[in-house]
């Protein structure tokens, strides 16, 4: 089982609570915007995940997660996807990554829309 959304948000608020100064929070997560695909029924597959999984997740977040997170007791120092990781890693163009990675390599496209990965500090 996974957590609603508000046991979310008071999950990071406590390990924010409990966080020294200066301590990170490193997040991956799946975002509002694949859950409402998952809910319209415009998502259908998420591979490797079987769908029954899928269909569980309740908390996604925010494109930008900023908010959310300062509201917890966090700073966010970086929000991003997939693509934008493989990028700076491989270098080069989108399309020059096709095959160097096993997930999407196209910035900002559906698929690559549907997780965040994200780093904060505990002020």
């Amino acid at each position: 089982m996974y957590l609603e959304p508000e046991d979310a948000r008071g999950l990071l608020a406590t390990l924010a609570a409990q966080s020294a100064p200066g301590s990170l929070l490193i997040a991956h997560n799946v975002t509002e915007e694949f859950l409402a695909a998952v809910d319209e029924g415009v998502v259908e597959s998420y591979p490797p995940f079987s769908w029954d999984l899928v269909k569980t997740w309740t908390f996604g977040l925010p494109a930008d997660p900023g908010r959310l997170l300062a509201a917890a007791g966090w700073n966010v120092k970086e929000a991003t996807t997939r693509a934008a990781i493989a990028r700076e890693i491989f270098g080069g163009q989108a399309t020059d990554l096709e095959g160097c990675a096993d997930f999407e390599t196209l910035v900002w496209s559906p698929r690559d829309r549907a997780v965040l990965f994200v780093v904060a500090t505990k002020p």
